[in-house]
């Protein structure tokens, strides 16, 4: 692994969701006129979100795999080829309405996958 892979994935193992969450919305053309504090009410809203969906879907489907809930809902999970990076982000997976897909990326040499 180069050197940056390994800052990058010490830096990655050591971030916290709500870091990682500002981070991605820095990343955003509008987040240039939000104030920090702004920034930080939106990523801790957007964990708070992602929670509950979690919670509520693992509470109707106790026991059921990530797939089946993903075919009960009628969404697709592909494994795609296409790059991982996508400037400035780099994608374990993604999510296109239409159709319903998870697409999951796959790293080209496996460098940033522990």
């Amino acid at each position: 692994m180069s050197l940056g892979g390994e800052i990058l994935a010490a830096c990655l193992r050591a971030a916290s969701p709500a870091a990682l969450a500002r981070l991605m919305l820095t990343q955003d053309p509008v987040a240039a006129s939000l104030t920090l504090e702004q920034l930080d009410r939106m990523a801790c809203a957007a964990l708070e979100e992602g929670d509950k969906v979690g919670v509520t879907l693992c509470s109707r489907n106790h026991g059921t795999t990530p797939e089946a809930i993903a075919r009960a809902l009628g969404v697709m999970i592909v494994e795609t080829q296409e790059p991982a990076s996508a400037e400035p982000f780099l994608r374990y997976a993604d999510y296109r309405s239409h159709p319903p897909e998870i697409r999951l990326f796959r790293p080209s040499d496996g460098s940033i996958y522990c």
